[in-house]
């Protein structure tokens, strides 16, 4: 029983005083060491292509390594045009929007071509000149595919399309094998299985089924 005289006993506050010490001892770093840790993560982030641009290597992302390896494969031209001669000293010219070429190929025009445009001189003098959405040329033969909304017309006054022809610069010729609609010199409608144009420089021969339509006043 204590007296009424007697003293309070003091409270040990040691162990709180450890505790609260140990606190502040991971407290401290923690609090000020996440903010120097973030900015150190950041300037990385930031700097690190600069980095690597002067040590000489430059980051590659996937659509930089997928662009990459296309252009090993394929080599586009813009505006290509060749024009030249063949053996018989008759001119003749290809000319295109762009062309593709595939791996190996290195001549000026070869290759697949967007709106191809051309004129071919025949063996009398005339003129035939051409147009369409898509072609494909080898100018080591000098052979020209034409595809899509293929259109032809001849000095002498023919004008008609088709789907699809080819032409052999070398022996001035040229034939399509798919409808043919058009006018002929007369102003008659033209239709037709196919065409056909002989290195004589003959008007043209229209193949299979042909209708001629004549107009009088």
């Amino acid at each position: 029983m204590v007296g009424k005289n007697s003293l309070p006993r003091p409270v040990d506050r040691s162990h709180e005083w450890r505790c609260s010490r140990r606190l502040r001892f991971w407290v401290t770093p923690v609090k000020f060491g996440f903010p120097v840790l973030a900015t150190i993560i950041l300037a990385l982030v930031l700097f690190w292509p600069k980095v690597q641009e002067l040590s000489g290597k430059k980051p590659k992302s996937g659509i930089q390594k997928t662009i990459h390896s296309k252009r090993v494969l394929e080599n586009e031209l813009q505006r290509p045009r060749m024009k030249s001669l063949n053996s018989k000293g008759r001119a003749y010219m290809v000319q295109a929007v762009n062309a593709v070429q595939a791996n190996g190929e290195h001549a000026e025009l070869s290759g697949k071509l967007n709106r191809p445009h051309g004129e071919m001189e025949l063996d009398d003098g005339s003129l035939l000149e051409f147009w369409a959405d898509k072609g494909n040329f080898s100018q080591q033969d000098n052979l020209l595919h034409l595809s899509g909304n293929v259109h032809i017309t001849t000095s002498k006054g023919y004008d008609f399309r088709t789907q699809s022809a080819d032409f052999d610069f070398v022996n001035n010729q040229g034939e399509g094998h798919e409808p043919v609609t058009g006018i002929g010199p007369t102003r008659e409608n033209i239709e037709a299985q196919g065409f056909k144009i002989t290195g004589k420089g003959d008007d043209i021969q229209f193949l299979g089924q042909t209708r001629l339509t004549l107009y009088t006043k």
